[in-house]
Protein backbone atom coordinates (compact mmCIF):
# COMPACT_ATOMS: atom_id res chain seq x y z
CA UNK A 1 0.00 0.00 0.00
CA UNK A 2 1.00 3.32 -0.61
CA UNK A 3 2.38 5.68 2.00
CA UNK A 4 0.03 8.75 1.64
CA UNK A 5 2.30 12.40 1.49
CA UNK A 6 0.60 15.85 2.65
CA UNK A 7 2.62 18.56 2.34
CA UNK A 8 1.38 22.06 4.86
CA UNK A 9 3.30 24.70 3.48
CA UNK A 10 2.57 28.84 4.15
CA UNK A 11 5.21 31.86 5.04
CA UNK A 12 6.26 32.66 8.36
CA UNK A 13 3.80 32.43 11.31
CA UNK A 14 0.75 31.56 8.60
CA UNK A 15 -0.46 28.86 10.91
CA UNK A 16 0.85 25.83 9.56
CA UNK A 17 1.26 23.76 12.73
CA UNK A 18 -1.96 24.62 14.07
CA UNK A 19 -3.43 23.31 10.55
CA UNK A 20 -1.39 20.23 11.24
CA UNK A 21 -2.73 19.53 14.57
CA UNK A 22 -6.43 20.18 13.15
CA UNK A 23 -6.03 17.34 10.20
CA UNK A 24 -4.44 14.76 12.90
CA UNK A 25 -7.69 15.15 15.21
CA UNK A 26 -10.08 14.58 12.36
CA UNK A 27 -8.09 11.37 11.73
CA UNK A 28 -9.29 8.03 12.31
CA UNK A 29 -7.64 6.89 15.50
CA UNK A 30 -6.18 3.78 14.04
CA UNK A 31 -4.39 5.37 11.27
CA UNK A 32 -0.30 5.22 11.79
CA UNK A 33 0.68 8.60 11.18
CA UNK A 34 4.31 10.42 11.20
CA UNK A 35 5.15 13.90 10.43
CA UNK A 36 8.53 15.29 8.66
CA UNK A 37 8.88 18.85 10.27
CA UNK A 38 11.37 21.29 8.98
CA UNK A 39 12.74 24.03 11.15
CA UNK A 40 14.68 26.79 9.47
CA UNK A 41 17.03 27.46 13.18
CA UNK A 42 18.74 24.71 14.36
CA UNK A 43 16.78 24.12 17.44
CA UNK A 44 13.24 22.19 17.04
CA UNK A 45 10.33 24.32 18.33
CA UNK A 46 7.46 22.95 16.02
CA UNK A 47 8.34 19.48 16.85
CA UNK A 48 8.20 19.34 20.64
CA UNK A 49 4.28 21.10 19.85
CA UNK A 50 3.18 17.79 17.50
CA UNK A 51 5.08 15.62 19.17
CA UNK A 52 2.76 15.93 21.95
CA UNK A 53 -0.09 14.30 19.88
CA UNK A 54 1.90 10.82 20.51
CA UNK A 55 3.07 11.49 17.07
CA UNK A 56 6.22 10.15 15.57
CA UNK A 57 8.32 13.53 14.47
CA UNK A 58 11.35 13.33 12.19
CA UNK A 59 13.06 16.72 12.47
CA UNK A 60 14.86 18.55 10.05
CA UNK A 61 16.71 21.51 11.19
CA UNK A 62 19.51 24.34 10.21
CA UNK A 63 18.01 25.10 7.04
CA UNK A 64 15.59 24.16 4.19
CA UNK A 65 14.52 21.00 2.90
CA UNK A 66 13.80 22.77 -0.29
CA UNK A 67 17.49 23.68 -1.03
CA UNK A 68 20.57 23.41 1.60
CA UNK A 69 18.91 19.97 3.09
CA UNK A 70 17.76 18.36 0.16
CA UNK A 71 19.71 15.49 0.61
CA UNK A 72 18.48 14.66 4.08
CA UNK A 73 14.98 15.09 3.39
CA UNK A 74 14.44 12.79 0.44
CA UNK A 75 16.68 10.26 3.20
CA UNK A 76 14.31 11.60 5.87
CA UNK A 77 10.92 10.34 3.96
CA UNK A 78 13.31 6.94 2.25
CA UNK A 79 13.60 6.08 5.83
CA UNK A 80 10.47 6.22 7.56
CA UNK A 81 8.76 4.63 4.41
CA UNK A 82 11.26 1.50 5.04
CA UNK A 83 11.42 1.27 8.66
CA UNK A 84 7.92 2.11 9.78
CA UNK A 85 5.25 1.86 6.37
CA UNK A 86 3.33 4.68 7.79
CA UNK A 87 0.01 5.04 6.33
CA UNK A 88 0.77 9.09 6.27
CA UNK A 89 3.47 11.34 6.59
CA UNK A 90 2.72 14.90 6.87
CA UNK A 91 5.57 17.57 6.19
CA UNK A 92 5.88 20.65 7.42
CA UNK A 93 8.41 22.77 5.20
CA UNK A 94 10.61 25.60 6.79
CA UNK A 95 8.43 29.13 6.33
CA UNK A 96 10.96 30.02 3.68
CA UNK A 97 10.64 27.24 1.54
CA UNK A 98 9.39 27.00 -1.62
CA UNK A 99 6.64 24.04 -2.26
CA UNK A 100 7.47 23.68 -5.76
CA UNK A 101 10.89 22.23 -4.62
CA UNK A 102 9.12 20.51 -1.97
CA UNK A 103 6.75 18.41 -4.22
CA UNK A 104 10.25 18.27 -6.73
CA UNK A 105 12.15 16.46 -3.76
CA UNK A 106 9.57 14.17 -3.41
CA UNK A 107 8.90 12.88 -6.77
CA UNK A 108 13.04 11.72 -6.44
CA UNK A 109 11.65 10.07 -2.76
CA UNK A 110 8.99 8.27 -5.47
CA UNK A 111 11.48 6.58 -7.24
CA UNK A 112 13.16 5.03 -3.91
CA UNK A 113 10.09 4.07 -2.21
CA UNK A 114 6.08 3.50 -2.44
CA UNK A 115 4.01 7.43 -1.90
CA UNK A 116 1.81 9.06 -3.56
CA UNK A 117 0.72 12.93 -3.18
CA UNK A 118 -2.65 13.43 -1.06
CA UNK A 119 -3.10 16.92 0.83
CA UNK A 120 -0.91 19.62 -1.05
CA UNK A 121 -2.04 22.95 0.91
CA UNK A 122 -0.78 26.72 1.98
CA UNK A 123 -1.52 28.17 4.82
CA UNK A 124 -2.00 32.17 4.04
CA UNK A 125 -2.52 34.99 6.50
CA UNK A 126 -5.27 37.76 4.92
CA UNK A 127 -4.09 40.33 7.37
CA UNK A 128 -0.18 39.49 6.33
CA UNK A 129 -1.00 38.83 2.49
CA UNK A 130 -0.32 42.42 0.86
CA UNK A 131 3.73 43.43 2.58
CA UNK A 132 4.31 39.79 2.40
CA UNK A 133 3.66 39.96 -1.48
CA UNK A 134 5.26 43.55 -1.65
CA UNK A 135 8.18 42.16 0.27
CA UNK A 136 8.87 38.49 -1.36
CA UNK A 137 7.13 38.47 -4.46
CA UNK A 138 7.56 35.75 -6.48
CA UNK A 139 9.15 33.48 -3.75
CA UNK A 140 5.70 34.15 -2.13
CA UNK A 141 3.25 33.51 -4.79
CA UNK A 142 5.19 30.10 -5.35
CA UNK A 143 3.91 28.71 -1.92
CA UNK A 144 0.66 29.94 -3.41
CA UNK A 145 0.54 28.80 -7.07
CA UNK A 146 1.44 25.00 -5.72
CA UNK A 147 -0.88 24.38 -3.59
CA UNK A 148 -4.16 22.67 -3.79
CA UNK A 149 -5.83 23.73 -1.55
CA UNK A 150 -5.34 27.26 0.22
CA UNK A 151 -6.73 27.98 3.93
CA UNK A 152 -6.81 31.35 5.04
CA UNK A 153 -5.35 31.75 8.96
CA UNK A 154 -7.19 34.11 11.18
CA UNK A 155 -9.90 34.68 9.09
CA UNK A 156 -11.73 35.38 12.03
CA UNK A 157 -9.75 38.85 12.46
CA UNK A 158 -10.52 40.20 8.85
CA UNK A 159 -12.99 42.19 7.50
CA UNK A 160 -15.06 40.82 4.60
CA UNK A 161 -13.68 43.51 2.22
CA UNK A 162 -10.21 42.50 2.99
CA UNK A 163 -11.20 38.62 3.01
CA UNK A 164 -12.46 39.03 -0.74
CA UNK A 165 -9.79 41.14 -1.61
CA UNK A 166 -7.27 39.01 -0.81
CA UNK A 167 -9.36 35.89 -2.43
CA UNK A 168 -9.26 37.55 -5.76
CA UNK A 169 -5.49 37.75 -5.64
CA UNK A 170 -4.88 34.16 -4.92
CA UNK A 171 -7.17 33.43 -8.07
CA UNK A 172 -4.72 35.64 -9.99
CA UNK A 173 -2.19 33.80 -8.58
CA UNK A 174 -3.61 30.17 -8.61
CA UNK A 175 -7.23 29.95 -10.62
CA UNK A 176 -7.85 26.42 -9.45
CA UNK A 177 -7.03 25.14 -6.01
CA UNK A 178 -9.70 25.80 -3.30
CA UNK A 179 -9.75 28.64 -0.94
CA UNK A 180 -11.14 28.23 2.32
CA UNK A 181 -12.10 31.81 3.80
CA UNK A 182 -14.16 30.15 6.38
CA UNK A 183 -12.70 30.69 10.04
CA UNK A 184 -11.33 27.11 9.85
CA UNK A 185 -9.65 26.74 13.52
CA UNK A 186 -14.17 26.70 14.41
CA UNK A 187 -14.58 23.78 12.27
CA UNK A 188 -14.90 20.42 12.93
CA UNK A 189 -11.64 18.45 12.56
CA UNK A 190 -13.01 16.00 10.70
CA UNK A 191 -14.33 18.72 7.87
CA UNK A 192 -11.12 20.00 7.71
CA UNK A 193 -9.69 16.59 6.64
CA UNK A 194 -12.41 16.14 4.11
CA UNK A 195 -11.97 19.48 2.53
CA UNK A 196 -8.29 18.83 1.79
CA UNK A 197 -8.46 15.23 1.10
CA UNK A 198 -11.77 16.26 -1.50
CA UNK A 199 -8.58 18.33 -3.61
CA UNK A 200 -6.86 15.68 -5.25
CA UNK A 201 -3.74 16.66 -7.01
CA UNK A 202 -4.76 16.27 -10.48
CA UNK A 203 -6.88 18.97 -9.99
CA UNK A 204 -3.51 21.38 -10.35
CA UNK A 205 -1.75 22.77 -13.25
CA UNK A 206 1.71 21.03 -14.12
CA UNK A 207 3.79 21.74 -10.87
CA UNK A 208 6.77 22.57 -12.62
CA UNK A 209 5.46 25.42 -14.56
CA UNK A 210 5.74 27.75 -11.69
CA UNK A 211 9.56 28.42 -11.22
CA UNK A 212 11.52 30.70 -8.97
CA UNK A 213 15.24 30.70 -8.34
CA UNK A 214 17.09 32.57 -5.69
CA UNK A 215 19.55 35.53 -6.17
CA UNK A 216 22.21 36.55 -3.56
CA UNK A 217 20.19 40.32 -3.43
CA UNK A 218 16.41 38.55 -3.19
CA UNK A 219 15.16 39.17 -0.01
CA UNK A 220 14.55 36.19 0.99
CA UNK A 221 17.81 35.30 0.95
CA UNK A 222 18.58 38.42 3.84
CA UNK A 223 16.48 36.02 5.78
CA UNK A 224 18.21 34.14 9.17
CA UNK A 225 17.52 33.31 12.10
CA UNK A 226 19.16 32.91 15.36
CA UNK A 227 18.73 30.36 18.48
CA UNK A 228 18.97 31.24 22.49
CA UNK A 229 18.92 28.69 25.20
CA UNK A 230 18.09 31.90 27.98
CA UNK A 231 19.17 31.11 31.55
CA UNK A 232 17.09 33.37 33.65
CA UNK A 233 13.21 32.69 34.19
CA UNK A 234 10.92 35.78 32.67
CA UNK A 235 7.29 36.75 33.24
CA UNK A 236 5.22 36.85 30.33
CA UNK A 237 5.06 40.38 30.82
CA UNK A 238 8.82 40.79 31.23
CA UNK A 239 9.12 38.60 28.16
CA UNK A 240 6.37 40.75 25.84
CA UNK A 241 8.44 43.63 26.83
CA UNK A 242 11.40 42.11 25.52
CA UNK A 243 10.59 41.17 22.49
CA UNK A 244 8.60 44.34 21.66
CA UNK A 245 12.08 45.98 21.96
CA UNK A 246 14.07 43.59 19.95
CA UNK A 247 11.21 44.33 17.41
CA UNK A 248 10.93 48.16 17.47
CA UNK A 249 14.85 48.31 17.44
CA UNK A 250 15.60 49.03 13.78
CA UNK A 251 19.36 48.32 14.15
CA UNK A 252 18.58 44.97 14.93
CA UNK A 253 16.97 44.18 11.86
CA UNK A 254 13.60 43.24 11.01
CA UNK A 255 11.72 40.64 13.19
CA UNK A 256 9.47 38.27 11.24
CA UNK A 257 8.77 35.26 13.62
CA UNK A 258 10.02 33.90 17.03
CA UNK A 259 8.71 30.85 18.85
CA UNK A 260 9.40 28.78 21.65
CA UNK A 261 9.99 28.18 24.92
CA UNK A 262 10.54 30.05 28.23
CA UNK A 263 10.98 29.22 32.14
CA UNK A 264 8.86 31.57 34.44
CA UNK A 265 9.73 32.27 38.18
CA UNK A 266 6.53 30.13 39.39
CA UNK A 267 8.80 27.41 37.45
CA UNK A 268 6.27 26.87 34.85
CA UNK A 269 6.98 27.01 31.43
CA UNK A 270 5.76 29.20 28.76
CA UNK A 271 5.28 28.65 24.91
CA UNK A 272 4.62 32.04 22.78
CA UNK A 273 4.21 32.52 19.31
CA UNK A 274 4.92 35.99 17.95
CA UNK A 275 4.10 37.34 14.39
CA UNK A 276 4.91 41.26 13.88
CA UNK A 277 1.74 42.56 16.11
CA UNK A 278 0.59 40.01 18.10
CA UNK A 279 2.18 37.55 20.62
CA UNK A 280 0.58 34.08 21.83
CA UNK A 281 1.47 32.47 25.00
CA UNK A 282 0.22 28.96 26.47
CA UNK A 283 1.03 26.89 29.64
CA UNK A 284 3.33 24.23 27.87
CA UNK A 285 3.74 20.71 29.19
CA UNK A 286 6.11 19.89 32.05
CA UNK A 287 8.97 18.56 30.05
CA UNK A 288 10.04 22.01 27.82
CA UNK A 289 13.06 23.44 28.29
CA UNK A 290 13.73 26.77 27.82
CA UNK A 291 14.59 27.68 23.88
CA UNK A 292 14.09 30.47 21.17
CA UNK A 293 14.29 30.99 17.81
CA UNK A 294 14.23 34.32 16.05
CA UNK A 295 13.90 34.58 12.72
CA UNK A 296 14.46 38.04 10.53
CA UNK A 297 15.90 40.05 7.57
CA UNK A 298 19.11 41.38 8.22
CA UNK A 299 19.57 40.43 12.29
CA UNK A 300 22.26 41.73 14.20
CA UNK A 301 23.71 38.96 16.12
CA UNK A 302 25.73 40.48 18.59
CA UNK A 303 23.15 42.81 19.61
CA UNK A 304 20.36 40.83 19.78
CA UNK A 305 22.70 38.22 22.27
CA UNK A 306 22.57 40.80 24.74
CA UNK A 307 18.82 40.59 25.23
CA UNK A 308 19.17 37.01 26.28
CA UNK A 309 22.76 36.97 28.51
Amino acid sequence: MKTKIDVISGFLGAGKTTLIKKIIQGMPSKEDIAIVENEFGDIGIDGDILKSCNINVREISGGCICCSLHGNFIAAVTELVNEYAPQRIIIEPTGIGKLSDVLDALKSAGKKVDIEFNIIAAVVDPLKFQILNNMFGAFFHNQIATAQTIFLSKAQFADENTIMDVTKKIRAINPVATIVTAPWQDLPDTDILKIAEDDRIDKILDLTNYTYKYSKNDPISQISSLCFCPKKPHTKKEFRALLEKIATNKELGLLLRSKGFFSTPENKFIQFDYTPGAIKFTTSHTDAEDKIIIIGKNLNKPAIDKYFC
